[in-house]
């Protein structure tokens, strides 16, 4: 950043294409300075990427679609919930932060006595007959 301001206040910007990934706009530092220098020198050029739309991770979307930019999650994000609404899986959103909350709770509950057996639930698997 030290470097662009100079550039701009000696009057010497080469050409910059800069580009800048951040999860959320609210993530960006410095973008106002940054959308400023844009509006000011011609030949700087100011393009943030964002990695994350709205609250959605896309967890499911970039195991679906390992070679997709995750800027093109959010595209995407409406189809893959009506797909799992369809087939009765969950699709969780919200902020990533509260999901690994969840998830660690979940894994502490499950791993005391008493917390819920999910393996006594599941279907019975028919045994192989014994060698006589």
């Amino acid at each position: 950043m030290s470097m662009l301001r100079t550039w701009a206040l000696v009057g010497n910007m080469p050409d910059v294409a800069h580009v800048h990934y951040a999860p959320t706009r609210h993530d960006l530092i410095f973008a106002a300075e940054l959308e400023r220098l844009e509006r000011e020198q011609r030949r700087y050029t100011f393009r943030p990427m964002l990695t994350r739309s709205s609250d959605e991770a896309g967890q499911i979307e970039h195991h679906l679609f390992p070679d997709m930019p995750s800027n093109r999650y959010a595209e995407v994000a409406p189809r893959v919930r009506g797909l799992c609404r369809r087939f009765g899986l969950p699709y969780n959103t919200g902020r990533m932060s509260r999901q690994v909350g969840t998830t660690m709770r979940k894994i502490w509950r499950y791993s005391l006595p008493g917390g819920e057996d999910t393996v006594s639930q599941a279907p019975a698997i028919a045994e192989a007959p014994q060698a006589a």
